[in-house]
């Protein structure tokens, strides 16, 4: 079947709310965890692909429905319903073997890690030696 890429953006719009509203983070949060987890630099692929567009490797698609599949169990989805819910994102992607990737989905995924914190740009300490901080006395 090929790909139907805004029916995949609405759908996983879609799952990625029903995480949040069981007691997920909040969208934005949710989205950059799962970037990070697919190795991507935040959250903007996500949102990129909840828009319609193409996800460009298969691997990246296993990965996210591996995500959201962790997701889901850590905020107590019914198992069932969600797990149509990604066999059906994984066909809307033209996954070629959306069935077989769902076993290996109930084998258990890694927790999922909150954001880590935003670093200061650049140093906290600029212009001064390591002089100055001694005689502050810090």
């Amino acid at each position: 079947m090929p790909a139907d890429w805004k029916r995949f953006g609405n759908l996983l719009t879609n799952l990625l709310w029903q995480i949040k509203d069981a007691g997920g983070p909040p969208l934005e949060d949710l989205q950059e965890i799962i970037g990070q987890t697919l190795g991507k630099r935040g959250g903007d692929s996500i949102a990129k692909w909840r828009r319609g567009q193409p996800v460009a490797r298969q691997q990246d698609v296993e990965g996210l429905v591996q995500a959201l599949a962790a997701w889901a169990q850590e905020v107590e989805l019914p198992r069932e319903s969600f797990q149509l819910d990604l066999r059906t994102l994984l066909t809307l992607a033209g996954h070629p073997h959306p069935v077989a990737v769902l076993p290996a989905l109930a084998q258990p995924a890694p927790a999922p890690q909150p954001p880590r914190p935003a670093k200061p740009a650049g140093r906290t300490d600029w212009g001064r030696s390591p002089d100055v901080a001694v005689l502050r006395g810090a």
